[in-house]
């Protein structure tokens, strides 16, 4: 995983090769791949989707654990879900100096295992890299979510030492998994800064890592609005950039 200070040196090293002569080569060559993410279902939270049987709810209404993309999607055994768990925690640990599972921060934050409602119709809706077909292409959403829970705010250790991880506020480890025309692929996703909500709508900033697309950043935002009838309406839009 990339550093924050690590992105911050590559960031100032291509600026200084940018700015070093007419003669020098482009700091970025070759073409980049795109991805655009996009979801925008209306679906009752309090009634589980048919399309996770027997997925186990979480504390969170309409959303359900990792578990069942894991095993039957990607067809995971106990010990790689087992692993993946781990390298979620040592990821909060690493760069944000938080451990959610810790007693101590069982008040001060939420620790969630969740895959987003397949209901809300997310979806790749286009790409740079493969055909995509009008009505796009289903995708998942999985992800350990730590949410701040504290009032007066948590303060954060590792690369963001100093910063504090506000109430409301949230980190993000996952994946989106899809089948694309050359097979099912998964691309992990893990908080570069922070989200935050603007508006009524969470804003993020990831970095994406990818076996077939390489890395890169996804950046976008999510609302969820009552339609007055007990039903949510999504907006989701996600764009994920790999060089």
């Amino acid at each position: 995983m990339i550093s924050t200070r690590h992105a911050a040196t590559a960031l100032l090293v291509l600026s200084l090769a940018a700015c070093a002569g007419k003669d020098e080569p482009a700091p970025f060559l070759g073409a980049s791949a795109a991805i655009a993410i996009v979801a925008d279902g209306t679906f009752d939270p309090n009634t589980p989707p048919p399309e996770l049987p027997g997925a186990m709810a979480t504390s969170m209404p309409g959303r359900w654990r990792t578990d069942h993309v894991d095993r039957t999607v990607l067809g995971w055994d106990d010990a790689r879900v087992a692993a993946d768990d781990a390298a979620a925690v040592e990821f909060f640990v690493t760069r944000y100096g938080l451990d959610p599972t810790s007693p101590a921060m069982a008040n001060r934050v939420g620790y969630i295992d969740t895959v987003l409602d397949p209901r809300t119709r997310f979806r790749v809706s286009s790409a740079s890299s493969f055909a995509v077909p009008p009505e796009g292409i289903p995708a998942w959403n999985t992800a350990r979510i730590v949410i701040g829970m504290d009032p007066m705010g948590v303060p954060l250790g590792g690369d963001h030492a100093g910063e504090v991880l506000p109430q409301g506020g949230a980190l993000l480890y996952g994946a989106y998994v899809f089948a694309s025309p050359t097979g099912l692929r998964r691309i992990a996703y893990w908080s570069l800064v922070p989200v935050v909500v603007r508006n009524g709508a969470l804003v993020w900033t990831c970095e994406v890592e990818s076996a077939e697309y390489g890395s890169g950043v996804a950046q976008g935002s999510a609302r969820l609005t009552p339609d007055g009838r007990g039903s949510l309406k999504a907006d989701i839009r996600n764009n994920l950039t790999f060089w």
